[in-house]
């Protein structure tokens, strides 16, 4: 009896030697572990998440702050991906506001998506700053960004200007675009933001609407506006129509 356990522990020993230290699973991106085609610990490669340090940071190229009634602001930040291969969801970032003399006067936290190899706005609207005049605007990212891989660097929405019209009515200037969907697939709902450049291009005012969801070949009529007549100009108006293309585009990431 006790030579029969000996010789099946003795054979058994072996086999689960064997098992944990030659059959290992196979690599994967949730093992903690820098294995298969990896670039860092479960990012790069073949993995959805990006490594962090292989990717170009956000530039913020302006931010500004409208005024639309006595202490009440908007602020927009215009913001550009280089990254062609990488997106990132639920970015938390941080308005500030100060005054002329350089005092704190507000601060607004959100969240944004960033979509790959673009320029975007971030808009904050109805803030509250008191009796303060705003002198200026900062915006910074809070948290480390998150990056996915995405084949989209290169994708263009078929969203098409067909027409625009610019008035004046009653000392207030209004804005109207005609947008098509020149594709097959129905563009969800967005938000569409217009920047007013001077003659010198500095954006000098702004104006954010919704536009909603354009089934293939609709069109749809966005209006913009502002409280009072520009000072200098407008020179020039840009568009930018914005659509989180990571739920527009990748299953994964659909609601």
């Amino acid at each position: 009896m006790i030579i029969g356990l000996l010789l099946i522990f003795l054979v058994v020993l072996p086999l689960v030697y064997f098992a944990f230290t030659k059959i290992k699973p196979m690599p994967n991106c949730f093992d903690r572990r820098k294995n298969g085609n990896e670039v860092g610990i479960d990012c790069g490669g073949a993995c959805v998440l990006q490594c962090p340090y292989t990717k170009k940071d956000v530039v913020v190229i302006f931010a500004r702050a409208q005024k639309v009634a006595d202490g009440l602001y908007n602020a927009i930040a215009l913001v550009e991906n280089k990254n062609t291969d990488a997106f990132a969801q639920s970015v938390s970032y941080t308005f500030k506001l100060y005054d002329e003399h350089n005092i704190p006067v507000a601060i607004r936290n959100g969240q944004t998506y960033i979509n790959p190899n673009t320029r975007q706005v971030i808009f904050k609207g109805g803030i509250n700053v008191g009796k303060h005049e705003v002198g200026r605007v900062v915006v910074e990212f809070t948290k480390p960004i998150t990056w996915f891989s995405t084949s989209l660097g290169s994708y263009v929405l078929p969203l098409a200007v067909s027409e625009s019209n610019y008035r004046v009515i009653n000392d207030k200037p209004m804005l109207n675009y005609t947008l098509e969907n020149t594709g097959y697939d129905t563009i969800p709902a967005g938000n569409s933001v217009v920047v007013v450049y001077d003659s010198e291009n500095n954006a000098t005012a702004f104006s954010s609407t919704i536009m909603d969801s354009l089934k293939p070949f609709e069109k749809q009529i966005v209006v913009f506006s502002w409280p009072s007549i520009f000072k200098n100009g407008p020179f020039r108006f840009e568009l930018y129509n914005q659509v989180n293309l990571a739920e527009f585009k990748n299953k994964q990431f659909k609601k």
